[in-house]
Formats: C-alpha cells, structure tokens, sequence
C-alpha cells in the first residue's frame, strides 16, 4: 500500500512539473512573440518587408556557399603566389556578404527610408554577386 501512495504522490508531481514547465515555456514564447513585434514596428509600415528579408538571407547563404567553393578552388596545391592572391580577394568578398548581413540585421532595428535602403542593398548585393562570378 506504501508503494502504491509512493508511486501515486511520485506521478502527481511529475505531472504538475510537467504542466508548470508548459506553461514557463508558453509565457517564454509570448515574451518572445511581444518582443519581436516591439523590435519590428517598422515591419507593419513596409510591405514586402518579410519577403524581402527572407530572399536577401538566401542570397547571403548562396554567396557563403559561393565563397566556400571558392575556396576549396584554390586550396589545390600549386603556384603558393597566385592562391595568396586569391585568398586575399576571397577575402574581402567573404566580408562583403558578411557586411551585407549585417545591414540586413541592422535595418530591422532602425527606422530608415525603406525605398532607399532597398535601392542600395540591392545594388551593393548586385555588385557582390558580379564579383563572385567573375572570379
């Protein structure tokens, strides 16, 4: 009979835990939606915002997936000089992408003219990706 009330008392509080540790979590993602949305406020007033920033972060990853091959390119043993070189150059267009994601981030948290912030990321992502190609 102790062994009964023991395991009785024993799933009790477990179930309890379980159900309190739901609901931390559920208050956790509420803070989280609510803090979301007080950072975006600028979101509502810009259509397209979310399509946008979801299409820049692909182009992002695809440069990073371009500068890896790149680099694995050059990674061929050979003439040392010229892959010095192009490591240089691999370089600076790795920390061109990584420049343009943090624009992206960046912009989410002020509240700069949207036409002209787009104009400019997409010529500067326009001329990264030329120079991705042209290597």
């Amino acid at each position: 009979m102790a062994i009964h009330t023991l395991c009785f008392v024993t799933g009790s509080l477990l179930t309890v835990c379980q159900v309190s540790a739901q609901k931390t979590d559920t208050c956790e993602d509420d803070m989280m939606l609510t803090s979301h949305d007080m950072t975006g406020f600028s979101q509502a007033s810009n259509p397209g915002y979310n399509t946008y920033k979801r299409n820049a972060y692909q182009q992002i990853a695809d440069n990073k997936k371009k500068i890896a091959g790149l680099r694995a390119k050059i990674n061929v043993p050979g003439m040392i000089q010229i892959d010095d070189v192009k490591r240089q150059q691999i370089d600076r267009l790795e920390k061109r992408n990584v420049d343009m994601d943090i624009r992206l981030n960046h912009y989410q948290k002020g509240n700069t003219d949207w036409q002209a912030f787009t104009r400019d990321f997409d010529h500067d992502m326009a001329d990264l990706q030329r120079a991705l190609r042209d290597f």
